[in-house]
């Protein structure tokens, strides 16, 4: 196993980079959930050299620790652990890596904190946030085309809001 040289965190070109992409996926999300604007009160990236620097991961990746059959599925984290307020998530925890994984990961750690069986509400098709917090939108809107890179630059958000006559609201059920 070779052994990176892990000056880059002071290359000022990595750090300028980095900052750039932390902000735009700030900006981002503040575009979709507005709510969060001056809320952040911590941020921190990692790259995949980050990644490979503090879990000795091959070259950043980002499956979590080694799939073996002593750290699959169950056996790996849940969400809780014996620290008060302290929750994990990703892809080391259950249930395991891949997007899918990691998400459900997501979803399992806000469960817990929330006291809560988010999945099971998820699968049920319940709203994972109260009723009426998730703004209206054209009943044309195509959110994929409007997450690709470029796009914010030639939507106005503001287009992207409801007149009450094409509202397009999907059925909740409370069960």
């Amino acid at each position: 196993m070779t052994t990176r040289d892990h000056d880059y965190a002071a290359d000022e070109t990595y750090q300028r980079v980095k900052k750039s992409l932390t902000d735009a996926m700030i900006d981002r999300a503040t575009t979709v959930l507005p709510e969060i604007e001056g809320r952040v009160v911590h941020q921190e990236a990692a790259t995949p050299l980050t990644q490979e620097r503090y879990t000795q991961s091959t070259q950043g990746a980002s499956y979590g620790i080694e799939m073996n059959t002593h750290q699959m599925a169950l056996a790996r984290p849940g969400p809780k652990t014996s620290i008060r307020g302290l929750y994990l998530a990703g892809a080391s925890c259950r249930p395991g890596p891949t997007t899918e994984g990691v998400l459900l990961s997501g979803i399992y750690t806000a469960g817990a904190i929330l006291g809560r069986d988010l999945h099971r509400d998820f699968r049920n098709g319940r709203y994972l946030v109260p009723e009426g917090t998730l703004p209206s939108t054209r009943s044309d809107f195509d959110p994929l085309a409007y997450s690709r890179v470029g796009a914010r630059k030639r939507t106005d958000p503001d287009e992207l809001l409801s007149s009450p006559a094409e509202i397009r609201t999907p059925a909740v059920t409370d069960g």
